[in-house]
């Protein structure tokens, strides 16, 4: 994609686009996650999902919690 931008300060502008692209990134890998078939993105699938944006993103991490640990948690967990 090319853009024609009439100024001399493009600093500024690079980093709108650079946002603009991390939400749209992330938008769509929400999208494909909830739209995918239940078979195709297990608990598996979105640990995976999960520990690859944390190792890629500074400042993120992940606490994965087994069944047991819900249980202990209580009633403030939902179980399908």
């Amino acid at each position: 994609m090319k853009f024609l931008v009439a100024s001399g300060n493009l600093k500024p502008i690079r980093k709108a686009l650079l946002t603009a692209e991390i939400y749209c990134d992330g938008v769509i890998l929400a999208r494909d996650l909830i739209n995918g078939a239940p078979s195709d993105v297990t608990p598996a699938v979105l640990v995976q999902a999960a520990r690859r944006i944390a190792s890629q993103n500074k400042g993120v991490s992940v606490r994965i919690y087994g069944r047991k640990d819900l249980e202990k948690m209580g009633p403030a967990v939902c179980w399908g």
